[in-house]
């Protein structure tokens, strides 16, 4: 599936999903980041059928990571920072609002939940990271085509 002018860079969605939380007071962790940005596009690609975001996703330890993300936003402690970053052009793209209302639904179904909570879900049984992962082995790229029939079928179901 190739990416299109409704794909974004991870670290700009991101970007939305820190400053939406500092709007309302709560705090992100890296992993809570990390897992919001990879629902996303989950959602993306059953809902419009697109990527959300241009990068490839891998089937850490942890559960599906963007590694822009990831290294990106780490910073000590809990709570992420807005990132200012000068290189791609990218980041300073209007969001469209097609997505910004899918962006929209996602922080409300999960900003809630706790990076656990998060990252418990993305480990299911027979989910793209199960199967994928394969332990001491890094690096495994998650398809889209196996994230895209998971969210459908999450979509499809009451």
């Amino acid at each position: 599936m190739a990416a299109n002018q409704h794909s974004y860079d991870s670290r700009q969605i991101a970007n939305w999903f820190v400053e939406r939380a500092d709007s309302e007071s709560k705090s992100l962790t890296i992993m809570k980041l990390v897992k919001l940005v990879y629902m996303s596009h989950g959602w993306n690609l059953a809902v419009l059928d697109r990527p959300l975001i241009t990068d490839e996703i891998e089937a850490w330890d942890y559960g599906p990571v963007i590694p822009g993300v990831y290294y990106t936003f780490r910073v000590k402690g809990e709570k992420t920072a807005h990132v200012s970053i000068n290189e791609p052009h990218d980041l300073k793209r209007v969001i469209d609002p097609e997505t910004v209302q899918l962006l929209v639904a996602a922080w409300d179904r999960y900003k809630d939940y706790t990076a656990i909570e998060l990252s418990n879900l993305t480990h299911a049984v027979g989910g793209p990271w199960y199967k994928t992962y394969e332990p001491k082995v890094r690096y495994r790229k998650i398809a889209n085509e196996l994230i895209k029939k998971h969210y459908k079928k999450k979509h499809r179901s009451p």
